[in-house]
């Protein structure tokens, strides 16, 4: 969260006061190089896991597999192993 209000800060100034000195196709080209980054960064950043995929992963990561609970029905349709 701080690294994205850190970005958002830095293209504010970028745009406020920087592009400012900048005109015609000097400025144009700075435009379209900075829309260039934004997509790259947004392109490779990873996102962050959601909680079902972690809550699903834990008992991978962990070595320990999870045991159903005394007297849970199985699921309508689940096989029998």
């Amino acid at each position: 969260m701080t690294g994205a209000g850190l970005l958002a800060l830095s293209i504010g100034k970028l745009f406020l006061i920087d592009l400012g000195a900048l005109s015609g196709l000097p400025r144009v080209i700075a435009f379209l190089g900075v829309g260039t980054l934004l997509l790259l960064i947004g392109y490779l950043s990873p996102l962050p896991p959601a909680a079902d995929a972690q809550r699903r992963t834990d008992g991978l990561t962990t070595g320990h597999a999870r045991q159903p609970r005394q007297g849970a029905r199985p699921l309508a349709g689940a096989r029998n192993t």
